[in-house]
């Protein structure tokens, strides 16, 4: 089991992706507290409270915002712990030694809560620099306010958990699974955070509990029903001298019990997960053919030759295009494409209002078609392949991306039938695939799209105006373009020295 543990963890610590998820959080944690910002990461009661005047707004508003983002972060982060041993053949070597299930699977839940972890502390230690930075007065109240960021911990060992859950079933793997936890994450903040329920302890981000904290030192300054709010602007926000100092977090029984419910929860699922794992699951990277079908591994659908032969004999560009087009409609499982069909025609049936709340869940219920661009092809070698090829990149470029954009206006076409704003859309619809693209062509991942649409829909349901201003999108996409640019030409330049 140790020797899992370790490997596992050196693995992904070795990673690009590790080191650019340590940048964005130091990055995003100092967003916090920018000098002569324009804005407030937590408001509360502003016409009443002095805003970020003492250590304890910095700990409160990075506990407030990152309690909320991280479960979806750390969800997407380490939702492939197993797949990465599949992809590599080691889940098939693994299970004809000795090795048991309970060292694999315990040894993976073990490696996925290390890396969790460090992320979480990576967030504690740079908010308590920035704490000792902005106040070095008050360093004995940053330490007493700091272990408020240990209630986080009983949610970490529960995605960690749920994680290799969802990637023992193979409906549940890759960018669907991933955009169902966060999907469902966000049903259970908006139902569990301002109020108890039975399902308070799904809800990781133990948010009830911060906000139940602020309420209560509101009350204690005679505010009572503070209003609270994230990523707002205040002209009142230090007009006022009464000071508001949060105080650290008492648990109560119920936040006690909820806790217990959650590493409960975390020995259930590894207990299903324990049962459910396929000892001698075959992961064959080879075609056997059989007639006309090639069977894959059990990761992949049989595709029939025939379904194919129709479009391979168009060369034309919009040959390419209608093959992009099947290719993201087949390879996209029946479950998928309901889902997203059925939560299309509700947006549809709701107000304008509504609509652009609904867009967030649709956008996200389509990451799949969007954070695999660029990706996919390089990391299967056949874009270095028909590099050799005159024109080939560029069409296969073209082709990708104006797929890929038909189906983002598709998506967003209730919102704009709704709002009878078209080129605010269209830009979006623009910059967000041409940005894929470039993410795609340079980390060869899908985790940097998945985690910056979660950021994005963050700042855009807690009242952030996104899509009010066209500039930003036109702005990104000539960025994007510019760079795709670049790295082609960067690879024209090798491949002559060669």
């Amino acid at each position: 089991m140790k020797s899992i543990i370790c490997g596992d963890v050196k693995d992904r610590l070795r990673q690009s992706n590790y080191l650019w998820m340590i940048i964005f959080l130091i990055f995003a944690v100092c967003l916090v507290d920018l000098p002569n910002a324009s804005y407030y990461t937590l408001l509360v009661s502003p016409n009443y409270f002095a805003q970020m005047n003492n250590v304890t707004w910095i700990i409160m508003s990075v506990m407030t915002v990152f309690g909320f983002l991280m479960p979806p972060i750390e969800w997407v982060f380490i939702k492939n712990a197993e797949e990465i041993d599949r992809s590599n053949r080691i889940y098939t070597w693994m299970f004809s030694t000795s090795l048991n299930k309970q060292s694999y699977v315990v040894g993976k839940f073990i490696s996925n809560v290390i890396i969790l972890l460090s992320l979480w502390l990576t967030i504690v230690f740079v908010t308590a620099i920035i704490g000792i930075i902005k106040f070095p007065d008050e360093l004995s109240l940053l330490i007493s306010r700091l272990p408020n960021f240990l209630i986080f911990l009983p949610g970490i060992i529960a995605i960690a958990a749920c994680a290799l859950l969802f990637e023992n079933f193979k409906s549940l793997r890759g960018t669907f699974g991933t955009v169902i936890g966060i999907v469902g994450y966000f049903v259970i903040y908006a139902t569990t955070t301002f109020k108890s329920t039975l399902w308070n302890f799904l809800n990781f981000s133990d948010s009830s509990i911060i906000i139940n904290l602020i309420h209560n030192d509101a009350q204690k300054n005679n505010v009572v029903n503070a209003n609270i709010s994230v990523l707002g602007t205040s002209t009142h926000a230090n007009l006022e001298k009464h000071n508001l100092f949060f105080s650290p977090i008492a648990l109560t029984t119920q936040d006690t019990i909820m806790f217990l419910l959650q590493l409960l929860l975390a020995v259930v699922v590894l207990g299903i997960v324990y049962y459910t794992l396929h000892d001698f699951t075959i992961y064959n990277s080879q075609p056997i053919i059989k007639g006309h079908e090639e069977v894959y591994n059990s990761s992949i659908k049989v595709n029939k030759a025939k379904k194919y032969s129709s479009y391979k004999k168009k060369s034309s560009i919009l040959g390419m295009i209608l093959g992009e087009l099947k290719r993201e409609w087949y390879g996209t499982s029946t479950i998928r494409k309901a889902i997203l069909i059925i939560i299309w025609v509700i947006a549809w049936s709701v107000p304008a209002k509504s609509t652009m709340e609904v867009l967030a869940f649709l956008f996200l219920l389509g990451l799949k078609y969007y954070d695999h661009l660029g990706t996919t092809i390089i990391n299967t070698g056949i874009f270095n392949f028909i590099g050799s090829i005159n024109k080939a990149r560029n069409n296969q470029f073209f082709a990708e991306t104006i797929a890929a954009l038909l189906i983002t206006i598709v998506i967003l076409m209730p919102a704009i039938i709704k709002n009878q704003i078209f080129g605010i859309y269209l830009s979006f619809a623009v910059a967000t695939v041409l940005l894929c693209e470039m993410f795609g062509r340079l980390t060869r991942s899908v985790r940097p799209i998945q985690l910056i649409s979660v950021c994005y829909w963050f700042v855009y349901l807690n009242g952030g105006n996104l899509l009010s201003n066209s500039l930003y999108y036109i702005v990104i996409a000539i960025v994007s373009l510019v760079i795709l640019f670049l790295n082609e030409a960067t690879f024209l330049k090798d491949n002559r020295k060669i």
